[in-house]
């Protein structure tokens, strides 16, 4: 990594700018689950599948299989991808996965749940909210989108800000760290550097390092 690269990741550090995407994660234990589930505010899990020798009927296997590219599809839709909606894909064929149905009580699947900052969304009355069943790709996109639009759309926004910040750390970051050549030898200074070359007068730069011949 060069070093242009290295100042822009440390400027964003410093700032305290993050950049998020839309991830679909395959989850094969519940320490894995809550891993993915931490890496964003947002996040949509899909419990699906079979234990046993259930999941291995052609007709089902089938079913799972159409069920798991659309989770996957909507996943990768850029608008999740804006907001920084994470995506998790948790097969009960996995002993420890199948545990955590009992944790958000839930009897049947394919099942859908969402989760904000780590926490599964409930209603009043404190369930937790969950699409049960076999829904259509607009279906579970409305069900995402009535329960978590206006948090994804606050995400968009913090994320357009944090872009703004990136491309003025990037300009800045350009015109404290490029090399100025007076003559044949470049400067690297921190402070005002002065030069004369074959071409004209002197010319000024400031930068973050050191001097050479006659530049300082």
């Amino acid at each position: 990594m060069n070093t242009f690269k290295k100042l822009v990741i440390l400027l964003c550090l410093i700032s305290g700018i993050t950049v998020v995407d839309a991830r679909v994660y395959d989850a094969r234990s519940d320490n894995k689950f809550y891993s993915y589930l931490m890496k964003t505010s947002i996040s949509v899990a899909m419990f699906y599948g079979q234990s046993g020798q259930c999941c291995k009927k052609g007709d089902m296997r089938k079913r799972y299989s159409c069920i798991e590219k659309l989770f996957s599809t909507i996943g990768k839709q850029g608008y999740y991808a804006k907001g920084g909606v994470t995506f998790i894909k948790a097969n009960i064929k996995y002993d420890t996965v199948c545990d955590l149905l009992r944790n958000f009580y839930i009897n049947e699947v394919p099942a859908f749940v969402l989760f904000k900052n780590g926490v599964d969304l409930r209603d009043r009355q404190g369930r937790t909210i969950v699409l049960v069943g076999w829904p259509t790709y607009s279906q579970l996109e409305d069900f995402i989108r009535d329960n978590l639009e206006s948090d994804i759309d606050k995400n968009i926004k913090k994320r357009a800000k944090d872009l703004a910040k990136l491309r003025e750390a990037e300009r800045w970051s350009y015109l404290w760290y490029r090399p100025y050549f007076c003559g044949a030898w470049p400067y690297y200074g921190c402070g005002p550097g002065w030069g004369w070359g074959g071409c004209g007068p002197c010319r000024s730069g400031w930068g973050c390092g050191v001097g050479f011949g006659g530049c300082w």
